[in-house]
């Protein structure tokens, strides 16, 4: 597994983002799903497909992240099976990737139904009998299925240029009539370009996209801590480390008591201030012009004091001459 595979793997496992990416991918933000509610499923998906030669080839696919939600609508209850697939690179055949990952799932509870049918029945527990036409399939008529759907979330800083449908990936000659026989498929896709904006997110895994959408921005990141300030103050550290590595910054990770979270607000501006005193040294400036030049940068900052830019200075100009 690839550092971007656990990566995302990782932030996924986490029901508070992923309740959060489920919820603004497929409802505009409203608060369908709670973290609360989520079951984990095996991701591993296997079905077998049955060739006209009458040989069985074993299909083993592994999805990201696979969780069942529950939606309460009309004082009833809806279970659906959520799909997550994690691409840091565009995938210009995702619709039919998902497709697939979404009809083996429905194909494998089809083939559990039946499993659970013929368990029941070598208990000695009393299931109804099958039709003749219901004997085909192991599939009882009044049976129903659980929806399957599949979010692409994207980490990657440029625009999707990828097909977002199925149709999209057809030839240009095929059209009506013989296109609208075809059924579509369409990615529910999370682009972080692409969105205009991030009030819905409850989350940290929000401030992650929103890294990743500026990352590309001259003092993107930098410009949007300070913007966010608030926000940033308080960050699962998780989420740092995702942010490094999806934009390639380079946000010093400072751990509190718990080692969880972290201020990126401190983190950026000391990082800012040290890379500024350590110029300084380069350049030979003595600590009077040193502390002259960074504090009119840092005007009334309260983290960034003259005890602060003494000692930064110190510890830059020893290991210059050492």
């Amino acid at each position: 597994m690839g550092k971007s595979d656990t990566y995302s793997k990782d932030l996924m496992q986490d029901n508070d983002y992923f309740a959060d990416i489920v919820n603004n991918v497929l409802f505009q933000g409203r608060e369908f799903v709670h973290p609360n509610e989520l079951r984990e499923l095996d991701p591993t998906e296997l079905t077998i497909v049955e060739e006209l030669v009458e040989e069985s080839i074993s299909i083993q696919k592994y999805r990201d992240v696979l969780k069942q939600i529950s939606i309460r609508e009309d004082d009833k209850t809806i279970y659906v099976i959520i799909g997550i697939e994690n691409q840091t690179d565009i995938h210009y055949a995702m619709p039919v990737k998902n497709l697939l990952y979404d009809a083996i799932r429905y194909a494998k509870q089809v083939d559990q139904k039946t499993r659970e049918y013929k368990k029941k029945e070598t208990k000695g527990i009393l299931v109804p009998k099958l039709t003749s036409t219901e004997f085909l399939s192991g599939w009882r008529k009044k049976d129903k299925l659980q929806p399957v759907i599949t979010i692409t979330v994207y980490y990657g800083t440029k625009k999707w240029d990828g097909p977002r449908s199925l149709h999209e990936m057809l030839d240009d000659s095929i059209k009506e009539p013989v296109l609208r026989l075809i059924p579509d498929y369409k990615l529910h896709l999370l682009e972080p370009a692409g969105i205009t904006s991030w009030d819905t997110y409850k989350s940290d895994i929000g401030l992650l996209f929103q890294a990743i959408a500026v990352s590309d921005e001259k003092n993107g990141i930098n410009n949007l801590v300070k913007e966010k300030s608030r926000k940033f103050c308080h960050v699962d550290n998780k989420i740092v480390n995702a942010i490094n590595f999806y934009t390639n910054a380079k946000i010093p990770i400072n751990k509190n008591e718990e080692g969880k979270v972290m201020d990126v607000c401190y983190a950026v501006k000391t990082a800012e201030a040290g890379n500024m005193i350590e110029t300084c040294v380069g350049l030979k400036h003595s600590l009077e012009e040193t502390l002259e030049y960074v504090l009119s940068k840092f005007v009334d900052d309260k983290d960034i004091t003259e005890e602060y830019v003494i000692a930064e200075y110190n510890y830059f100009f020893e290991k210059k001459n050492n």
